[in-house]
């Protein structure tokens, strides 16, 4: 199939190389053709749709690429045709493409993709997924698996998008995040999160979001990492389990608060607070990490209360370089090294009814 992409250069304010550059990735891994056709004046457009819909009738397919002036004149070459129309909307009002497409929820739900052709090279990003500018869209019941194909940057990515609902997927072998929130807000849950050769969930630049039992295993950075995000992001019920480097990792984060997660044989700590963030960790189960269960350090604040922290290969809590906070109520059992260990160099902790139990470390040390 022929896809004629009619442009008109000066309509709206998109970065419009930046849209075409992603749209000629995706073309060149299928065996459509794409056809770009720029407008120069007034009524380029509707004689460059003639044109084609004479020559391939419902053999090809024209894009509309600008606002509804565009639409209006190719609609007049197609007058009479079997040609469809297809709209990607870059003027500024857009006016027609609301009426026809309604709202701008997007509903990406039960679909299969598989990466799979590993001889193709591109220097452009590739992405299972991208939603940028969105709001409230939904993805829901999907399987994507990037295959460890270098040139899939990540399974899902939200640039400046708001409200996204991402539940029951399963995302697999991208070469950096399973999925890569950026100044973005989403809820997440019940989705399988694997073989990603960075972050599981990677939430960074004051993107919020809220988790939901998903499960989280064996990707070769962390399973979940919070970076540089000011606002509100919950954790809550997920299994991380298997991560190359830390289940969870905070960095410079305010106010995540880590509910209820299960989260083992991380190949080094459980949980990572670090770089000024602020973090509470409620009823998690923290366990056969292979350093440290719960590690917070440069200046942040970590707050644990209840759960267990049990047979980490390290110690189970450790505070060091100015970290401060509060353990509370925590069952501290069979960690190789110490139940806590506290630097001379942490600030104020305040420990209160901590259960322990065959730490072969001791206790505590302060």
């Amino acid at each position: 199939m022929k896809y004629i992409f009619i442009i008109n250069p000066i309509a709206g304010n998109d970065d419009k190389a930046k849209i075409f550059s992603r749209i000629k990735s995706t073309f060149r891994m299928s065996d459509d053709e794409m056809i770009v056709e720029p407008t120069h004046e007034r009524g380029d457009a509707q004689l460059i749709a003639k044109k084609y819909a004479k020559e391939y009738g419902s053999e090809c397919v024209i894009v509309s690429c600008g606002g509804d002036g565009t639409v209006h004149e190719i609609a007049n070459g197609l007058a009479g045709t079997d040609t469809p129309l297809l709209l990607l909307p870059l003027g500024t009002g857009n006016d027609f493409a609301k009426k026809i497409y309604g709202t701008k929820n997007i509903n990406v739900s039960q679909n299969t993709v598989l990466f799979n052709n590993s001889a193709y090279s591109t220097k452009d990003n590739v992405f299972g997924l991208r939603l940028e500018n969105s709001t409230n869209a939904t993805i829901n019941a999907n399987t994507i698996n990037a295959n460890n194909i270098p040139y899939v940057q990540n399974v899902i990515i939200l640039d400046k998008s708001k409200g996204v609902n991402i539940a029951s997927n399963t995302l697999t072998g991208a070469k950096k995040h399973g999925i890569n929130l950026t100044s973005s807000s989403a809820s997440i849950s019940a989705n399988t999160i694997s073989g990603n050769k960075e972050n599981g969930i990677f939430c960074y630049k004051n993107s919020t979001m809220t988790t939901n039992k998903n499960r989280i295993t064996g990707n070769k950075k962390h399973g979940i990492f919070v970076n540089e995000c000011k606002g509100k992001s919950k954790i809550n019920g997920d299994t991380i389990q298997s991560n190359k480097q830390c289940g969870i990792a905070v960095q410079k984060g305010n106010n995540v608060t880590i509910n209820s997660a299960k989260i083992s044989k991380s190949g080094k700590n459980g949980i990572y607070i670090f770089k000024k963030s602020k973090a509470t960790i409620n009823k998690c189960t923290v366990s056969n990490n292979k350093k440290d269960g719960i590690y917070s350090t440069l200046s942040s604040t970590t707050n644990i209360k209840k759960g267990t922290v049990s047979k980490n290969r390290g110690n189970g809590i450790y505070y060091t370089n100015k970290a401060k906070g509060s353990i509370n109520g925590v069952k501290i059992q069979k960690n190789k090294k110490k139940g806590i260990y506290l630097t001379k160099k942490v600030g104020k902790i305040k420990i209160t009814k901590v259960k322990y139990a065959g730490n072969k470390g001791g206790k505590i040390q302060k």
